[in-house]
């Protein structure tokens, strides 16, 4: 080793890891801290500054009728309550869906750091076991160790880059370190409502001969205990015990450290990236980069021995020999739960050809992706691609706070390292992000209030404007379409602050960017304040970056950061706004140049958002009918695993809405508020559960179940939708049934809750009428639908008085003779009666609705009492007293 390292000492000695010209300036952070807050996610759980709001804002936010003057404070020197609410509200909301631990492993994105131990340098750097505790604080859950035997203590082994002038650490010490976050964060847990610590992966690339990996073992059993991941989880009643479970639920990983473990093939060619160095790299750079590629190949892969191996509980991570792995589904001859290990350049290579494919193996198995060979100054791969494809793991260096680290500090912020992927990425999906529909972002950028400035930057001599970019998952060679507003200038804007300009630190732009882009749940914009300085380069001073999923419609202040992911007193004022291309935002006039292309057709594309799409239900039958028809549809359910799979793949967009919580509630309107650009044309409540038992044995929690889905829901999501309906002038459809009239018996509850909501209609209806939104409730009869599955279970008990039925409610002989509609033929009739122009209040759609009108409309529904009573077989019923309920 000492004769490699002197080789290499002459080769690299100059070498400047901020020379290469390949190198977009504006990629390039600058080299993190102990006060780096962000890169992993959690930078908004380290705020520690209030923020400022500028003169030249106040007045701002006061014109444009956001707060009133007085609220915004024009006339004060001290913040109002209104305006210091307006400066804290969350310019993002994650959706509390994204942050649910009960999913397999492989369904979740994890933040992730490549070569942890360095700083700076990848051929020269220090190596730090600080640098562990740095990334687990900012939000990383997957952490690399590079170890390999050391000669001057064998016991020991250590932690460095191998074959470069890397210093090393012990082992020993990373995994005290380690440790030591792990328990913090674990006691953090115990003081802090609402969070959760969360499992730290460890991927451990082994260099160590069978004596070294056998203390690797020692060592991290001696310091980590029952901290250590050893065994498979096989509780009592899991999955995993029958063999059934495919992969380990994240929930049920709790906070233990689970090891990555390698696995080797059989005649596994070199670990080194096959790429060659980049045409721009420095000479110097290139030559040294050369030199350590070739003392790597020269490495023969270490034999795992067994009780390293049985360490790889959940991960074995093995570099493929084919392409087994994605065109079969299978790896050939490969471990248990093995997970992908492959760079940027080795993956890119079979994109986007293979993407579809590749995106379905990551449905059921982890894929690690680290950066290619050449970075050697510490570079990053962009991620948002590889995430595209279900990629788990982005192993991002984390020396400097670049554009990779900021778009990942976006995806995972606010949550604890993991954020579940969408569902064309899950088991079950498609494999395909993308849509097939475009969509319409415009941003409104107000200004800025306290901008740092940094090195020889004088605030008089500054001209800032802000650059914005996005990030969509179909740029493979990263160019995103890039917007920026003009330079400030002093004296510009000077009559919007009180007779005075504001400084150039606290710039008004005032302006618009706008984008149109591919649909998809994994775009991000990035948003970077520099100078327009003249001859030399523009200076770059704070930055941010949101998920577009993310983000809060309407206006909010966003805390930036620094290029070293530090807080910052900086803050921009913004007006987020999103809208499918195919609908014409009717409260924005201002993009009617955007829209101008569209056809009629187009235009009159209506928004529809339905609850309670799951597979064959009239939900989905509803979404996949609208959408056939041209329609924007957003379709929901109670879960992401209890939507129809269907409706994705189809362009259909999907969200989960437990109809029973009003955070979900709230959380599905600010989406829907997101999806459609703030209106929303048709509200279509179908969520709904059935029960089967007689009125005297029902147990009352159970009517309260039916009664909170069928009914109370209803009242719960249309307030919440109003506003939307409001602006739209949109309708309210709620899915009622013919039950309501005709009550057949052993059906109370549902009976009872599906008139309750006919008496809901007709008052909604009148009192929503005069300002604009039309309620029409949708009587429905028989359907062949999946509802009916959900009564599946239930059971008379043996002392009712009733248990002479249980045998005939068991096969269902309730539905015996009913003349059921088919599901899209209902769908069809539905569908066609909403969007006619003279739209009735009421429609009757599906099997027995004539019977059923009829009854209602001549008041002989108690005609039915004796048909029902004989059909049902309760003309049979005798009571005693050892059966009274």
């Amino acid at each position: 080793m000492d004769t490699i390292t002197n080789d290499i000492a002459a080769r690299i000695g100059d070498l400047n890891p901020f020379k290469n010209r390949r190198l977009n300036d504006e990629d390039w952070g600058e080299e993190i801290d102990n006060d780096t807050v962000a890169g992993g996610g959690h930078s908004v759980r380290r705020i520690t500054t209030d923020l400022r709001v500028s003169n030249a804002l106040r007045s701002f936010i006061a014109e444009q009728k956001i707060l009133s003057k007085k609220d915004a404070g024009v006339d004060s020197d001290e913040p109002t309550r209104p305006l210091l609410e307006f400066v804290s509200k969350p310019h993002i909301h994650v959706p509390p869906e994204l942050t649910d631990r009960s999913y397999p492993l492989p369904e979740y994105f994890i933040s992730s750091s490549h070569n942890t131990y360095l700083m700076a340098h990848q051929l020269y750097g220090t190596s730090c076991a600080t640098a562990y505790e740095s990334a687990l604080r900012t939000g990383a859950r997957c952490v690399e160790i590079d170890v390999w035997d050391n000669s001057d203590d064998r016991d020991e082994p250590k932690v460095t880059h191998g074959y470069t002038l890397v210093s090393n650490i012990p082992f020993r010490l990373v995994c005290e370190t380690i440790r030591d976050s792990v328990d913090k964060e674990a006691a953090e847990a115990e003081s802090t409502p609402g969070y959760h610590a969360a499992p730290v992966l460890l991927s451990l690339e082994n260099h160590c001969d069978a004596y070294g990996q056998m203390r690797l073992v020692n060592i991290m059993q001696d310091v980590w205990g029952d901290r250590l991941l050893n065994k498979a989880v096989r509780y009592l009643g899991h999955e995993e015990q029958a063999g059934s479970g495919d992969h380990v639920r994240l929930g049920d990983l709790g906070a233990k450290i689970a090891v990555i473990v390698e696995y080797h093939f059989q005649g596994e060619p070199s670990s080194s990236d096959s790429s060659s160095s980049d045409s721009e790299d420095e000479e110097e750079e290139k030559a040294a980069r050369q030199e350590y590629k070739k003392k790597k190949e020269t490495e023969e892969p270490s034999i795992i021995i067994p009780e390293l191996a049985e360490l790889g509980v959940y991960a074995q991570s093995v570099k493929p020999i084919d392409n087994s792995w994605y065109e079969t589904g299978t790896l050939a001859n490969g471990p248990h739960h093995h997970l992908i290990n492959v760079s940027e350049s080795g993956l890119a290579a079979h994109l986007p050809d293979k993407a579809a494919e590749i995106s379905r193996h990551n449905a059921h198995h982890l894929m690690r992706v680290f950066p290619k060979g050449t970075r050697i100054s510490s570079t990053n791969l962009k991620p948002v691609p590889y995430w595209g494809i279900g990629a788990q793991i982005c192993a991002l260096n984390l020396q400097n706070f670049g554009t990779s680290n900021q778009l990942n500090e976006a995806l995972f912020s606010g949550t604890d390292g993991y954020v579940l992927k969408p569902a064309a990425l899950r088991a079950g999906g498609s494999g395909k992000l993308n849509t097939g529909r475009t969509r319409q972002l415009k941003l409104h950028v107000a200004g800025a209030t306290d901008i740092p400035l940094h090195g020889d930057s004088e605030a008089d001599g500054i001209k800032p404007y802000l650059t914005c970019s996005l990030y969509h998952p179909d740029d493979l060679k990263n160019n995103p379409p890039k917007r920026k507003t003009s330079p400030y200038k002093q004296h510009r804007l000077g009559f919007l602050h009180r007779g005075e300009n504001p400084p150039p630190t606290d710039p008004v732009w005032d302006e618009t960017l706008e984008w149109e882009y591919e649909d998809n749940e994994l775009v991000f914009l990035r948003m970077l304040i520099k100078s327009d300085d003249s001859w030399t380069k523009n200076p770059m001073f704070a930055v941010a970056a949101v998920r577009l999923l993310y983000v809060v419609p309407g206006w909010s202040f966003i805390r930036m950061l620094d290029l070293k992911g530090h807080e910052t007193k900086c803050s921009l004022l913004v007006k987020f706004e999103t809208w499918p291309s195919h609908i014409n935002p009717r409260r924005s006039p201002s993009t009617s140049i955007i829209n101008s292309h569209l056809t009629k057709s187009q235009s009159m594309a209506k928004s529809i958002f339905i609850t309670g799409c799951s597979s064959g239900g009239i939900g989905s039958a509803l979404a996949r009918e609208f959408h056939s028809r041209g329609h924007h549809v957003m379709a929901s359910g109670r879960t992401a695993s209890e939507i129809d799979p269907v409706l994705s793949p189809l362009g259909i967009t999907t969200l989960v809405l437990d109809v029973t919580s009003s955070e979900s509630i709230d959380s599905a309107a600010r989406r829907v508020k997101s999806e459609t650009g703030g209106a929303l044309d048709m509200l279509v409540n179908n969520a709904g559960v059935i029960h089967v038992m007689p009125f005297a044995g029902e147990p009352l929690a159970e009517v309260r179940r039916l009664f909170d889905v069928n009914v109370f829901a209803i009242w719960g999501i249309t307030q919440a939708f109003l506003p939307l309906l409001l602006e739209a002038k949109g309708m309210v459809v709620n899915i009622g049934s013919i039950n309501a009239g005709l009550c057949p018996p052993l059906f109370g509850a549902y009976n009872a809750s599906k008139a309750a909501v006919e008496a809901l209609s007709r008052t909604m209806r009148r009192e929503l009428a005069p300002i604009g939104v039309r309620v029409v409730t949708v009587k429905t009869g028989s359907v062949r639908s999946a509802l009916f599955d959900y009564a599946e279970g239930i059971t008379i008990p043996d002392k009712s008085i009733y248990s002479p039925l249980r045998e005939w409610v068991a096969r269902r002989g309730y539905l015996k003779g009913a003349r059921f509609v088919e599901l899209d033929e209902y769908a069809r009739d539905v569908v066609g009666d909403l969007l006619r122009e003279d739209v009735k209040s009421v429609i009757w759609r599906g099997g027995l609705v004539f019977l059923a009108w009829v009854m209602s409309w001549f008041g002989w529904e108690t005609m039915m009492d004796w048909q029902f009573i004989k059909g049902y077989g309760l003309d049979k019923l005798q009571y005693t007293k050892e059966k009274s309920s």
